[in-house]
């Protein structure tokens, strides 16, 4: 049988979760709200592949939520020289933690 050289024979090991992470989230993962000017993660959750799973090359990138177009968020995200705009799924996305902790602190 050929090699197979589609796109997601080439991520089986990125978008592989750890044994005792596999399937669903827990429902708080998507009651959270995420607005503009927030700082979020990149995750790239493979139990979710139908909507807005983001490229491989930006995975485990920060990025700033600009807008909502339709179930999607758009992130702005630098790749090396260049500022690029992605829509990824709130499966694929958690709030940064430094970002969390700054604004705690200014809440007190």
């Amino acid at each position: 049988m050929v090699k197979h050289n589609g796109y997601r024979a080439k991520t089986r090991r990125i978008f592989r979760k750890n044994i005792r992470k596999r399937g669903l989230p827990g429902l708080s993962r998507f009651m959270i709200d995420y607005y503009p000017g927030m700082k979020v993660d990149i995750l790239g959750d493979p139990s979710f592949q139908k909507r807005g799973l983001p490229h491989r090359r930006f995975v485990g990138k920060t990025g700033v939520i600009i807008g909502q177009r339709g179930r999607c968020f758009e992130v702005k995200v630098k790749d090396q020289n260049k500022l690029k705009t992605l829509f990824i799924g709130r499966e694929h996305i958690r709030i940064n933690k430094d970002w969390e902790l700054k604004n705690q602190a200014a809440e007190v």
